[in-house]
């Protein structure tokens, strides 16, 4: 209808034709169905690509339904509609597992009803004598599917040398509470070149002497290293090559179509911050739906025994699944490889395949997180 400013007497004319239907944007979807891997339930992830849907609930390979396969329609789906011009796909997946009810009770208590598949779809693996030991470290994809079938590989890194100054006045640069440390050095300065065998210690900043402690033990002790001190034995003096290095790891994940995704120099130490955030690898891997400085969830959960409360107890764990790993270490020139525990999570399947009442979802109660179709209810977004 027109717009008048002014008084006056106006003719318009009106078409009594029938109004043509509007169009709407098809740039924005939402699909519900099974996928291999990724997140069953709460608010989904905005995609763009079909790159991000792989990344997010696996790649296209065909499910497996109790030894039947079924195409993988959900990623066909996706492909399709990013083929033809889609801009943002929501995904509401939907996962019915073996046996019981989703999520289990309690994840440590896997069960497996079938030989070979865990009943929650979950896939596993354990550095230690088993799930249940204090000194265990236990992996798990934190999706179920057999997407979650990942090969994990834990190389451990030594650092440059951060140890500097002269006798008298050591210094030591970018060194954090917390940090694990390799100790080295040559006793007779300026005769070899080639680093003694080193040690492993936990630094720690001492308020009451004001200098960094190095302590190879559980709890503080006297004859604990110092960056200074008043006993020359006890003190590291840089002039006789002695060389501090932070121990860090590096955590890499290869997926079933052999994508990977990486994370470098994590702390080993549970308690290590960075900005009062806590950024170890247990804490960035942690089984927690709101991991630290605001990451995404990582596709692996990671859980230490009891035993494991620091850099060093991690460590050791590594050191005592793979013999030659402290050897690697002192050695300048070890490579990756030489230095890498080297895993494969197993497991992992697609479950059953899903019902009428597993695509129409349910809300919680308590969250009011959604499944199914319900999870696209919640977006205001596509609700209009």
């Amino acid at each position: 209808m027109a717009e008048y400013l002014s008084p006056g007497v106006f003719v318009e004319d009106t078409s009594f034709r029938s109004k043509s239907i509007d169009g709407v944007s098809t740039s924005t979807t939402g699909f519900v169905g099974p996928t291999r891997f990724g997140r069953r339930a709460g608010t989904p992830n905005l995609l763009t690509s079909l790159l991000e849907f792989e990344h997010a609930y696996g790649d296209g390979l065909p499910l497996e339904y109790g030894g039947a396969s079924m195409p993988n329609y959900l990623w066909h789906a996706a492909r399709a509609f990013f083929d033809n011009g889609g801009r943002q796909l929501y995904i509401a997946r939907v996962f019915r597992p073996l046996a019981g009810p989703y999520p289990p009770p309690d994840f440590a208590l896997a069960a497996q009803t079938t030989p070979d598949l865990y009943d929650d779809g979950h896939a596993r693996a354990t550095i230690g004598t088993s799930t249940q030991s204090s000194g265990a470290i236990t992996m798990r994809a934190r999706f179920p599917g057999a997407g979650g079938n990942l090969g994990v590989q834990l190389t451990v890194n030594r650092g440059r040398n951060l140890l500097g100054g002269t006798t008298a006045a050591p210094t030591l640069t970018s060194l954090a509470d917390h940090d694990a440390v390799w100790i080295g050095g040559t006793k007779t300065p300026r005769l070899s070149s080639t680093p003694e065998p080193g040690a492993f210690y936990l630094a720690e900043f001492d308020t009451a002497e004001q200098t960094w402690r190095f302590r190879a033990k559980a709890t503080k002790s006297p004859t604990d290293l110092r960056l200074h001190h008043r006993n020359p034995k006890l003190s590291l003096d840089p002039t006789r090559r002695t060389e501090v290095r932070v121990i860090s790891l590096t955590v890499t994940l290869v997926y079933p179509d052999t994508r990977t995704s990486t994370w470098d120099g994590l702390p080993l130490d549970p308690r290590h911050e960075q900005n009062g955030m806590p950024d170890s690898v247990s804490a960035v891997f942690a089984d927690a739906s709101s991991p630290p400085n605001g990451r995404s969830a990582t596709p692996l959960v990671m859980t230490l025994g009891r035993e494991i409360t620091d850099g060093l107890a991690l460590l050791r764990s590594l050191i005592a699944h793979k013999a030659t790993l402290a050897g690697s270490l002192n050695h300048p020139t070890s490579t990756a490889t030489d230095r890498s525990v080297m895993m494969t999570l197993h497991g992992g399947n697609d479950g059953q395949r899903p019902t009428v009442g597993d695509y129409r979802g349910v809300t919680d109660a308590m969250t009011h997180a959604g499944t199914g179709l319900r999870v696209l209810e919640q977006l205001t977004r596509m609700s209009r």
